[in-house]
Parts: structure tokens; sequence; C-alpha cells
């Protein structure tokens, strides 16, 4: 019988451990796989020092971890908002976890679509094309990186 494979997301440690500090503490408990939640205080691409992205590439390395996935979550997310300046943020910040994604040889960027509003929703139609454009641009992107 071959054994299961199983990682462990950081959900739990996104307000009490930086994602290195969960990711230490989890492989102290046997965990090698990883998929990180992307969020301050937790770990977020524009306050992640040049220092820290080398410490944690080098615990990846260290103790033969690996990060299965960077999530990050419908909090502050939608590809599909009305809002153009909305839409260019979330595909900036996509951009920013696959250039992170491929620096620590992580295969996937866990990508949400976005929120619909319940009150007063946009067509459908649009929502489509806006996520359509997205995924188009950040999959140009990806396949540089």
């Amino acid at each position: 019988m071959t054994s299961l494979a199983v990682g462990i997301n950081t959900y739990s440690y996104t307000f009490s451990h930086t994602a290195r500090q969960a990711m230490v503490h989890l492989a102290d408990m046997g965990y090698a796989a990883f998929e990180i939640l992307v969020t301050p205080p937790h770990l977020w691409v524009p306050e992640l020092s040049a220092d820290e992205r080398s410490r944690i590439r080098d615990l990846i390395a260290d103790r033969g971890l690996r990060i299965t996935s960077l999530n990050f979550p419908m909090l502050d997310n939608n590809l599909t908002s009305p809002t153009a300046e909305v839409r260019r943020y979330c595909v900036g910040v996509y951009k920013d976890l696959i250039a992170l994604a491929s620096d620590w040889e992580a295969p996937y960027v866990i990508i949400i679509p976005g929120r619909l509003s319940t009150l007063f929703p946009a067509p459908r139609e649009w929502m489509a094309e806006w996520f359509i454009a997205a995924m188009r641009e950040l999959g140009d992107y990806a396949g540089d990186h």
C-alpha cells in the first residue's frame, strides 16, 4: 500500500504567525507541504522583505519542504468588480503572487473570480468578460514565470 502525502494550509495561523513561522511550527509536527494563505500580517508580498523572501526559500530547501499553492482569499479580492481600478489592483496582486510562486517553486496560485453583489449584481456577461480578460493577462504573465 502506498502512503498518502498530506499537506496542510496555514489558515489557522493567519493572525498569530508569519507564513515562515507557521511553516516551521508545522514542519516540526511532520508536515512538509503547505498551502499558504496570502493576507497581512501572515504573508503580504509588498511587505515581504528580500531577506524574509530568501529565508523562506532557504527554509524550503533546507528542510525539504514545498509550497503547493498560494491562496489570496476573497476578503479584498474581486476580479469581477464593476470598478476597473479594483480589477487592476487584483490582477497586480496576482502577478506578485505568480512571481513569488515562481521564486519558491510553488506550482499553483489559487485564483478566485470575485464576488457577486447580492443587492445589485453586474450582468453575468460583463463579469465573465472581466474575468476572462484577467485570466488571459495572468496566464500570459505566468507563462513568463
